[in-house]
């Protein structure tokens, strides 16, 4: 069961629109109780993950041009990535109270205003 859940998060995570659905699902206020909780967490450190780790590769070439031969990069699509800068602020002030969370998006802002700021951010902080 693990294998294949592994398997599914793999192959999911090359699909346009994952990191935002991540940060969707970190958000959700309908997860409710402590297994849903448990939900949003997961969700949220995966998608500090798939930031630090994924959000610097422009295109395949500048990726296989970066990383280590055999690194399975993800190529992150820049509608996805505009959808996440629209909504990381938001993100991180919907979940104040929830700090593992917080702490994700705040790390994961910071990985984002490295690799784009001011460039393809240039109203986050005003």
């Amino acid at each position: 069961m693990r294998k294949a859940s592994e398997q599914y998060l793999n192959t999911a995570s090359k699909t346009p629109g994952y990191a935002s659905a991540l940060l969707k699902i970190s958000c959700d206020k309908s997860l409710i109780g402590q297994y849903q909780m448990d939900v949003s967490l997961a969700a949220s450190i995966q998608f500090g993950r798939l930031v630090e780790i994924h959000w610097k590769f422009k295109d395949v070439e500048h990726a296989k041009k970066v990383s280590t031969s055999g690194f399975d990069y993800i190529i992150l699509t820049e509608e996805d990535k505009e959808v996440v800068r629209n909504n990381i602020m938001g993100a991180i002030f919907e979940q104040i109270q929830n700090k593992p969370i917080t702490k994700q998006f705040i790390r994961s802002l910071k990985m984002i205003c490295n690799h784009d700021y001011p460039e393809k951010l240039p109203n986050i902080f005003g």
